[in-house]
């Protein structure tokens, strides 16, 4: 019999002649490389046909936005949604650096239409007069001076469409500052929760790494602003932690993963616990979710960690399952009688 344990591994025993930074930026790169070959010819006359992308993978929204670029996923900004009565707030998706509105987080704001929530999914801090796919790669302007504002504006037009008085945030890597700077600066009241997955409060070391390593793969790229404001020490974070990160009506949840490579050390992202702030350690009560960076966003334990944390009333048990890197998918388990996700010993 076989059984592949291997995928159930931290990411940096998969392939070990790369670093664990030196894995992502080659598997981020060749991404985009699959978007640019699955995408039709720029001059070809297409027509968007209905996508069916299934399962938890957070390669799913890169799927997607290599079939249609540009687009969005279904049923996202939609100002026709109508929430179930639970869930009456819109749900603002802020995706990470170099990512955008299909490819950061598509698991998840599957999952959260599934269960009654309207979704609205922005591509921010983006050159949008750029061909793509360069206009794919959002998250890279400077924060204070661009993205903020520019999320803030399209917080006001989904308050106006939606008519809600509060929206609830769901942002990974860039997108939890980008979450916490609105509720807390740009538009103060107008948030009920913000649920952060891998937040990068206190910044993070591999930011001096990963732009050469990106230069090294694919050869020079522009400044991107953005990396500066994440950064250890910069003056942008100093100002988002120098009072406390969110006011005291809004509900924050800081979702970390110990095997976050981006993000380092893994508690940049872990602050002070108040009444309405509280962090969650993606392996606490799990340890076979080895989910890093990536696939903590599509994790099927982060899933429901943002699902409690929207609706308390949300009484389901917490998923915990065997989650492997990179893709944040279930592990299976090849074995004599078939395909599982339960190892044969």
């Amino acid at each position: 019999m076989i059984h592949v344990t291997s995928l159930r591994a931290p990411v940096r025993k998969l392939i070990p002649n790369m670093t664990a930074l030196q894995l992502l930026s080659f598997l981020f790169i060749s991404s985009i490389c699959c978007i640019c070959a699955v995408s039709p010819p720029a001059h070809a006359e297409t027509t968007p046909s209905p996508i069916t992308v299934s399962g938890h993978n957070f390669f799913n929204g890169i799927i997607r936005e290599g079939i249609n670029p540009g687009g969005k996923i279904p049923g996202t900004d939609d100002p026709s949604c109508v929430p179930s009565p639970q869930h009456k707030n819109p749900v603002v998706v802020l995706h990470g650096t170099f990512l955008n509105r299909q490819t950061g987080m598509a698991s998840l704001i599957e999952d959260l239409q599934h269960d009654g929530y309207c979704v609205w999914a922005p591509t921010y801090g983006n050159d949008k007069e750029a061909p793509w796919p360069k206009s794919a790669l959002g998250g890279a302007t400077d924060i204070r001076s661009e993205s903020a504002p520019e999320i803030a504006a399209y917080v006001d037009k989904v308050l106006a469409q939606t008519g809600a008085e509060k929206v609830d945030v769901v942002g990974h890597s860039q997108g939890t500052v980008q979450g916490v700077y609105l509720a807390a600066h740009t538009r103060p009241g107008k948030v009920a929760h913000v649920v952060a997955i891998s937040p990068v409060y206190k910044g993070s070391a591999s930011v001096p790494i990963v732009k050469p390593l990106l230069d090294q793969f694919i050869g020079p790229l522009p400044a991107f602003p953005a990396a500066n404001d994440v950064a250890p020490g910069s003056d942008f974070l100093k100002e988002l932690t120098s009072t406390k990160l969110v006011p005291d009506d809004v509900q924050l949840t800081n979702v970390v993963s110990r095997y976050d490579e981006i993000i380092l050390p893994y508690t940049s992202g872990i602050v002070p616990e108040t009444s309405n702030i509280h962090n969650v350690i993606l392996q606490d009560g799990c340890p076979q979710d080895h989910s890093d960076h990536l696939a903590i966003t599509a994790s099927p334990r982060t899933i429901d960690i943002v699902k409690r944390a929207l609706d308390p009333t949300w009484n389901k048990p917490i998923s915990c399952v065997p989650v492997s890197p990179l893709t944040g998918s279930e592990v299976i388990y090849l074995n004599n009688q078939g395909i599982s996700s339960t190892p044969v010993h």
